[in-house]
């Protein structure tokens, strides 16, 4: 009592300095006459009505204070807040009146006081509910007694169309709906879904509400939009005594919803066996079919329900109809590995080689799926091992594709072919291979697989697995006699995609087997022009070493090494290099080719022929004789490694007219009596090049001195005029044995007969 008397105290303070007794200053907005009545303190709510605050002053929701009195059964705050002028039928913003919330909350008293004011008792709301539609939801039936016989619309319906009816049979309230349909309820309304109480009643499992919806007058047969009768509901939950009373008020069993699917088809997709039963023994058709051209038995079938099965195969279910898949019962039991079911449709006759529309039998499906047990019972009934499905697979491509060998092993010994193609022109060996089965490949192999057979584009097993870099695999081939020659539609044989790929140890076995490096595919490529446009170096010099052409251009008359940038020729040169005494006369050709692009590119492009800085120290040094002499001798040794392949020709066949055009100058160069070890440091130095630059014209160099090792008697064919060329070299060559000078490292290893015909080899370019 202190307590209210306090907070009684509060209000009228807070009213008394408040600039307005309606105006909102709590959460919604809500008045100081809101709070007074959510608190139910009657005196303040009396104080502020006396000092005038509004009696109909609404919050952000709508709420007057006579909703939040309703909604809290404050009845005697309620019944002042009335007689000092409250709205009865204001609405909030949902449309709520007084009446709907009171209904809601099951306040009897107040809702006696509110339609003793003149409430409205068919007013709806936002969602077109009444407070019937309150009191029953909420099962609250004197409520529901009391607004009925104040004249409550017993049909008014919300804007799902859903009547007091239906949510006193959704919510179960017996007395509810015995009260509403002996006042004129229509047993038969249907909500905007198409059901009606009956069908709530059914899916709730209502079964004494169904009863007297039924005494009502309710349509046992009535369909939603689904199609779906009480009956339908019924069955698909498993409600026997529901199905027994629907049944016996005269329910029509064979009734098909929108998909065609009768009470008998949910009964058998839920094993509800002995709704299945009363169904049947109703004249239920085993035989319909729904949309889909599914019977009965196929649904049973799909979900593994065997009793269902052996029921409806008891009652004549036909066992070889086809849906519009053309798949039969039996199609769906091998799919789903049901092996009981599949033995009770074989032993009443089920066709074991049907197809569906792309061909597939039972066996196609069990052999997919790797079913052993179902594969052997098939093949025992006389499945067909050699049938073919709409891409031309048979039941040997999917065992082999999936793995399982035994099933394979299976297949095999009743005759499956071995060598039959699929569309695209790929035999079971393919898929095996593809997927690495090597169990598998073997046992293929050993029934006779042609390890030579092409697919549709000319591939063979043998191009496919030099694709995929599987040495193994390849290894094997070549071992059961793949022949290494056969091009595809491109003309390529397996060996250019080995090179493409960089696959080397594949193209070593592949040059065992004598593949032919020379031949060329529709674009006039050859291997060694697929190797070089990869950058492949160590293939480009195992072809050259099995005799590749390296003069062998595609149609376009372009040589890869055009497609190859400065970087590329310079490490496929640097490569080739080393092993130059060792190579073949085309490996030599090859290597000229490379020198003669690398020279092309080089003169064409100025940033990798670089002169002496004008800034250089070398310019202004003491230390050498002539400055300027030395440094044109070094830039033009320089050019001559950039110089055109047709100048570089003349300059290396006439040894006299070398460097013709500065002969005078260069006689008494330091620069060209230097050794190739001080040559190249100062050249270095001078021309500034990266240390990667030096490396690689530092073997240029080496390459080139080899080329220019001449005995005494084409020196004395020059009447002793030495071109500033020969006497870099002359002093690698002046000794007894070449290979015993570190700049011809790459010498060691010939012997004397090698040695001599490298020292009186002719020139390359």
């Amino acid at each position: 009592m202190k307590y209210m008397q306090k907070l009684s105290l509060v209000f009228v303070l807070l009213c008394t300095y408040a600039p307005s007794l309606s105006a909102g200053i709590f959460e919604n907005e809500n008045s100081p006459l809101h709070g007074a009545c959510s608190f139910g303190d009657f005196n303040t709510v009396n104080d502020l009505l006396e000092n005038g605050a509004k009696v109909n002053s609404a919050n952000n929701n709508g709420e007057t204070p006579l909703h939040i009195a309703c909604s809290n059964n404050k009845l005697d705050i309620a019944q002042l807040l009335l007689e000092k002028g409250a709205k009865v039928n204001s609405a909030n913003n949902n449309g709520e009146t007084p009446l709907y919330l009171a209904c809601s909350h099951g306040y009897k008293e107040i809702i006696k006081l509110l339609l003793e004011k003149g409430a409205n008792v068919n007013s709806a709301n936002n969602n077109g509910e009444t407070p019937l539609h309150g009191a029953c939801f909420h099962s609250y039936s004197d409520i529901v007694q009391l607004l009925l016989e104040k004249g409550a619309n017993v049909n008014s319906a919300n804007k799902n169309g859903k009547t007091p009816l239906h949510g006193a049979c959704f919510f179960d309230n017996f007395d509810i709906v015995n009260l509403v349909l002996n006042e004129g309820a229509d047993v038969n309304s249907a909500d905007e879904d198409g059901n009606t109480p009956l069908h709530i009643a059914c899916f709730n499992n209502k079964l004494d509400i169904i009863k007297l919806l039924l005494e009502k007058g309710a349509n046992v047969n009535s369909a939603n939009k689904n199609g779906e009768t009480p009956l339908h509901i019924a069955c698909s939950h498993g409600y026997l005594e529901i199905v027994k009373l629907l049944l016996n008020k005269g329910a029509k069993v064979n009734i098909a919803d929108e998909n065609g699917q009768t009470p008998l088809y949910w009964a058998c997709s839920n094993d509800y066996v002995n709704i299945v039963k009363l169904l049947i023994n109703e004249n239920a058709n085993v035989n319909i079919t729904n949309k889909n051209g599914e019977t009965p038995l196929h649904i049973a079938c799909s979900h593994g329900y065997k009793d269902v099965v052996q029921l409806l195969l008891e009652k004549s279910a036909k066992v070889n109809i086809a849906n519009n898949n053309g798949q039969t019962p039996l199609y769906w039991a091998c799919s789903n590995g049901y092996l009981d079911i599949i033995k009770l449709l074989l032993n009443e006759g089920a066709d074991v080689n049907s197809a569906d529309k792309d061909g597939n039998t039972p066996l196609h499906k069990a052999c997919h799926l790797g079913y052993l047990e179902i594969v052997k019972l098939l093949i025992n009934e006389d499945a067909n091992v050699n049938i073919t499905d709409k891409d031309e697979w048979t039941p040997l491509y999917w065992a082999c594709s999936k793995g399982y060998l035994e099933i394979t092993k299976l297949l095999l010994n009743k005759g499956a072919k071995v060598n039959i193609a699929n569309g695209n022109g790929k035999t079971p060996l393919y898929f095996a291979f593809s997927n690495n089965y090597k169990e598998i490949i073997k046992l293929l192999l050993e029934k006779g697989a042609n390890v030579n057979i092409t697919d549709k584009d000319g591939v063979t097993l043998l191009y496919w697995a030099c694709s995929e870099g599987y040495l193994e695999i390849v290894k094997l081939l070549l071992e059961k006699g793949a022949n290494v020659d056969i091009a595809n539609e491109y003309g390529n044989t397996s060996l250019y995609p080995a090179c493409s790929k960089g696959y080397l140890e594949i193209v070593k076995l592949l040059l065992e087997k004598g593949a032919n490096v020379n031949i060329t595919n529709k674009n006039g490529n050859a291997p060694l022009h697929i190797a070089c446009s990869k950058g492949y170096l160590e293939i480009v010099k195992l072809l050259l070493e099995n005799g590749t052409n390296p003069t062998l251009k595609p149609n376009n008359g372009k040589s890869p090494l055009n497609l190859l940038n400065i970087k590329q020729l310079e490490n496929l040169l640097t490569s080739l290099i080393p092993t130059k005494p060792n190579l073949s006369q085309n490996a030599k050709d090859f290597i000229g080719l490379v020198i003669s692009e690398l020279a092309k590119q080089m003169q064409n492009n100025s940033t990798i022929a670089p002169k002496v800085p004008q800034y250089n120290d070398l310019r202004q040094s003491k230390a050498v004789g002539n400055p300027e002499q030395e440094i044109t001798c070094i830039e033009k040794f320089v050019h001559l490694q950039f110089a055109p392949p047709e100048n570089k020709l003349a300059m290396y066949t006439q040894p006299k007219n070398f460097f013709h055009w500065n002969e005078n100058e260069a006689k008494n160069s330091t620069c060209f009596n230097l050794s190739l070890s001080q040559f190249m440091p100062r050249y270095l130095r001078i021309a500034q090049l990266s240390k990667e630059q030096f490396n690689f014209f530092q073997e240029l160099l080496r390459f080139k001195q080899a080329d220019a090792i001449t005995d005494k008697q084409t020196c004395n064919k020059k009447n002793g005029v030495r071109t500033p060329f020969f006497d870099i070299h002359i002093n690698f060559h002046k000794e007894a044995d070449p290979r015993e000078n570190t700049g011809f490292s790459f010498l060691n290893g010939l012997n004397e007969k090698e040695l001599s015909a490298f020292q009186n080899s002719t020139l390359l370019i």
